[in-house]
């Protein structure tokens, strides 16, 4: 039975790093599920290699190398462009809060002087 080596080490290592990241609470479940699939992906592509193959045969490429490689950076530009979508939503929302801390405190002053001029005159 042939095993895809290249795709097996590439899924057992993101894997383990996945869950040492879990551990240390340095990465979101939300996340780390995204990363679960990809490994369980990559496992399929070394046991059934059938699969590799045909999809292999889609991209056009005949090394299992060169299509794990594709297939690498397809994933990359995927994960790029998803996080580059959350970024924006993130620089969205700390400039509506930061507007928002300018208004408060903008309000804040006009009412300190408020106070301090009821207190000027009542002296």
């Amino acid at each position: 039975m042939y095993i895809s080596y290249e795709s097996l080490i590439v899924g057992v290592v993101t894997f383990l790093l996945i869950i040492m990241l879990i551990r240390a609470s340095k990465i979101r479940i939300k996340d780390a599920v995204f990363w679960i699939v990809w490994t369980i992906t990559l496992s399929i592509f070394a046991f059934v290699p059938a699969v590799q193959n045909w999809i292999k045969e889609l991209v056009g490429t005949s090394d299992p190398s060169l299509f794990l490689f594709i297939l690498m950076v397809s994933f990359s530009y995927f994960v790029i462009f998803r996080d580059s979508a959350i970024i924006s939503q993130h620089e969205n929302k700390i400039k509506e809060l930061s507007q928002n801390i300018a208004i408060q405190q903008l309000e804040q002053k006009k009412i300190n002087r408020e106070i301090m001029e009821i207190i000027n005159k009542k002296k």
